[in-house]
């Protein structure tokens, strides 16, 4: 009796255990759908017209504007947002999204040859912001300097030191502690763990690097560019970075990097112009780009912004469009700014919270509200469920015997 036991135990065993293994399998395809992978998405192309949600919405919630201001850019840190205008550079007391309120500002940017610098950038660094400034210079013309300024207190910032002098700025971007700089045909790592003191680490000069949008990868940095293709420097060591690769099958003028997902905005090389189509890639070999799916852009991108799985774009004419991309497979515009008087100049986002520096308009924040992600069934996931569904019956009726 012993040994028939055991006979009749292990087919339901195995039976039970099948069951167990197609239920995890189509609990997986579902998150696999849900989740998508880059690798397993095939190449479509959208374009504004046919496709928009009214699922993604903005909402206004608050702003702040004076007289005569006209706002550049902008940076939040906690609950400190830090305003470029033409003037001076303003701190904000936003923790009240509905109300925010001026706490100091900072207009100390020098004079050089009578002109004097304006912000048009700033990075927030815990106590301090990076702030690139402006001005016209009649041997260098366009002419940018990076400002180190102590915001610990925000009614009085000071001025701690400027530096990367009379160089037309493309680009910054900081990552952890170190900031990269893509300028005048240079590029320059600075460590700024001591942000009161950055340090130079190392730099490339190069003639092609203008106009040279950074992406930062492992121990790479990419470089775009509106006329020569892009460009992948070794950063590894800091203090020597070279150059490994440069590609002139097409231009990237804007790039995001999350884990092993570029979002750029490409184009062809040879031609001055902003991109011309948002497409998404995939890093292998920790720097070579594999398309996974590429949208047609139908206005003049200047650049964008990329959170929670959606782009934030600006374009040539201060307007703003959101394009969704939490679906590799299926790209769409769910936002396109409409307002004729709304210049988008600079916009930053944390959270659900959307910060718009909107020219004459001021600091306008915005509630942004996400859809939920749909999971959807396909042949296969109902194959291997209704397959599970008979072993497991299989196993019922031996068990029942």
């Amino acid at each position: 009796m012993i040994l028939a036991k055991n006979k009749s135990t292990h087919p339901k065993l195995s039976v039970l255990l099948l069951f167990f293994l197609v239920e995890v399998l189509f609990f997986g395809l579902l998150f696999l759908q849900t989740h998508a992978s880059p690798s397993d998405m095939n190449h479509v192309s959208y374009n504004l017209d046919e496709s928009t949600s009214e699922e993604f919405t903005f909402t206004e919630v608050g702003q702040w504007v004076e007289e005569g201001v006209y706002a550049l850019d902008v940076a939040v840190e906690g609950d400190i947002a830090y305003v470029c205008t033409f003037d001076y550079l303003a701190i904000l007391d936003v923790s009240d999204s509905t109300n925010p309120s001026l706490l100091g500002t900072f207009n100390q940017f020098g004079n050089y040859q009578g002109e004097i610098p304006w912000p048009t950038q700033v990075i927030a660094y815990g106590d301090y912001v990076f702030v690139k400034a402006y001005w016209h210079d009649p041997s260098y013309c366009w002419t940018n300097k990076i400002m180190v300024l102590d915001v610990s207190n925000p009614s009085n910032p000071l001025f701690v030191q400027e530096f990367n002098i009379q160089k037309v700025i493309y680009d910054i971007c900081l990552i952890d502690n170190f900031l990269y700089v893509t300028s005048g045909g240079d590029f320059h790592i600075y460590d700024v763990e001591d942000a009161s003191s950055p340090t130079l680490l190392g730099s490339l000069s190069g003639k092609k690097l203008y106009h040279a949008p950074i992406g930062i990868h492992e121990s790479y940095a990419f470089l775009g560019s509106h006329f020569d293709g892009y460009f992948v420097l070794d950063i590894s060591n800091p203090a020597n970075p070279f150059m490994v690769k440069n590609c002139t099958d097409f231009s990237i003028t804007g790039i995001h990097i999350e884990g092993s997902i570029a979002y750029t905005l490409t184009g062809p090389t040879d031609i001055m112009y902003s991109g011309r189509n948002f497409t998404i890639f995939r890093l292998t070999d920790s720097y070579d780009l594999e398309e996974i799916n590429r949208f047609n852009i139908s206005e003049n991108i200047r650049d964008f912004i990329f959170s929670d799985g959606y782009a934030y774009m600006q374009s040539y004419d201060n307007d703003f469009l959101v394009l969704k991309a939490t679906n590799f497979n299926h790209l769409e515009y769910v936002y396109q700014s409409n307002e004729e008087d709304l210049d988008a100049e600079g916009f930053t986002i944390t959270g659900y919270d959307f910060y718009l520096a909107a020219g004459a308009e001021g600091l306008i924040i915005y509630l942004v509200y996400y859809p939920p992600i749909t999971i959807s069934l396909n042949q296969s996931a109902f194959l291997i469920f209704f397959v599970g569904l008979l072993a497991f019956s299989i196993f019922l009726k031996r068990k029942l015997r």
